[in-house]
């Protein structure tokens, strides 16, 4: 009876340090850890986050800078506009340039008027020409792309009865200058 006391006090003895051990390695390093794990766990975590709201940021700065540079074309296009009321001589200038290259003949470039809005001029240009029709179209397109601001209204187009090739065109061209510090 005395060796099955012994027995059991050593396997109670052998219970009590494995108990102690393993109470002493959850302690000392499997709680350690797991914080550690949760800490790494965490600061993934935020990671994933900066990269998904970088992620989302590129698009938004892509919108803006493209947002971005059509304001700046726009404000250039007003900014050059802003001397043609001093500058409309060498403007006409270049309109009987252009008709001359496209083989055009300029009738009549005549202001009509100008009319003065809060804060920019309107003038306003009657122009007829007369040519071949492909060279009255390249006229126009060339006068559409100016950089000044500008639009073509009144278009009208009619044939020449003399010639079936060439055509007469007529059409106001809206000029907007002269721009006041309102305006900026």
């Amino acid at each position: 009876m005395a060796t099955v006391i012994r027995r059991r006090r050593r396997g109670l003895l052998i219970t009590s340090l494995l108990a102690a051990g393993s109470v002493l390695y959850s302690v000392f390093v499997f709680l350690p850890g797991q914080r550690e794990l949760s800490e790494i766990r965490r600061k993934l975590r935020q990671q994933q986050q900066f990269v998904v709201a970088s992620e989302r940021l590129k698009s938004t700065i892509a919108t803006t800078e493209a947002g971005l540079r059509q304001v700046s074309r726009y404000c250039d296009r007003w900014k050059c506009n802003r001397p043609l009321g001093r500058k409309l001589p060498e403007f006409l200038a270049r309109v009987t340039q252009s008709a001359e290259q496209h083989g055009v003949t300029l009738v009549r470039l005549m202001p009509s008027r100008t009319e003065k809005l809060a804060t920019f001029d309107q003038i306003t240009l009657q122009i007829t020409v007369a040519g071949r029709l492909e060279g009255v179209l390249a006229l126009i397109r060339e006068l559409d792309e100016l950089p000044e601001l500008h639009w073509v209204d009144k278009l009208e187009i009619t044939p020449d009865p003399s010639s079936a090739s060439r055509v007469a065109c007529t059409f106001e061209l809206v000029l907007f200058a002269g721009f006041s510090e309102k305006s900026d």
